[in-house]
This record gives C-alpha cells, structure tokens and sequence, in this order.
C-alpha cells in the first residue's frame, strides 16, 4: 500500500516548525535550495518562531540559510517518515490546529494531489482524457 499525507482541511498542508525542522533534519532533499533569510523579508538572525510566521513552509538549516519544504510534490507526500510522524502524533502536525491525515492507496494507482478552491486536499487518481 502507497501511504499519502494529506490535509482535507482548508489550507492545505502546512506543518509546525518543528515538524519541519525534524523532517529538514531526516530528509533535506525535501527541501529547497538554501536562501539568505533576508531574500525573504526577514531580518538576519531570524528566530524560528519569525520564520514559522512568515514563511508557514520554511525551515533554518544549520547555517542559518532558509529552506522550503516542497510541500506540493507528490514524491514527499509519500514520504514514509512524514506518513509515520503523522500517525505518531494522530494528525497533529499542521499549523493553526489543522489535522493531517494519511491516505492509504494500492500501490499500481496512479495519483495526483488535487487542492480544492478553499486549499483542502484530496488524492485523485490519474486518468487520461482524449478531445
């Protein structure tokens, strides 16, 4: 079985900085290309609390670059360690009291992420369409 995290709620998918910075430290590849703080806006020595706020999808590496999780990719949706946390902590994961839940689908189906108008999420499988 494919293990998917998702949240249905509105807003999508957005962790608490501690949840990033646990997966930053598990699983950086998740991550973006690292970018002075201040690119963003935020003053040099930034607190995590600071970039919690003004990011909701960045991390501080350990040399105080920023770091944005790729939330949207399918591949770390997937991620076994993110499906694993979530379970661990029963879906409380996200920012702002918002649950995350696991999907479980077979493994040959094919999908994709959809984000509704009001940014919850749902899995839909992959279809194809001819005109």
């Amino acid at each position: 079985m494919q293990r998917v995290v998702i949240c249905p709620d509105t807003a999508g998918l957005v962790l608490t900085y501690e949840v990033l910075a646990r997966l930053f430290s598990a699983h950086p590849e998740a991550f973006s290309e690292p970018m002075p703080p201040a690119d963003f806006g935020l003053p040099e020595g930034a607190s995590a609390s600071q970039v919690e706020h003004a990011t909701l999808f960045g991390v501080l590496d350990g040399d105080g670059m920023l770091r944005f999780f790729e939330h949207n990719e399918a591949r770390w949706r997937a991620l076994a360690w993110l499906a694993d946390e979530v379970e661990r902590l029963d879906g409380k994961v996200c920012w702002r009291d918002k649950r995350a839940k696991v999907v479980e689908l077979p493994d040959d189906v094919k999908w994709y992420l959809y984000v509704g108008e009001d940014g919850s999420e749902s899995i839909h499988e992959q279809h194809r369409i001819w005109r």
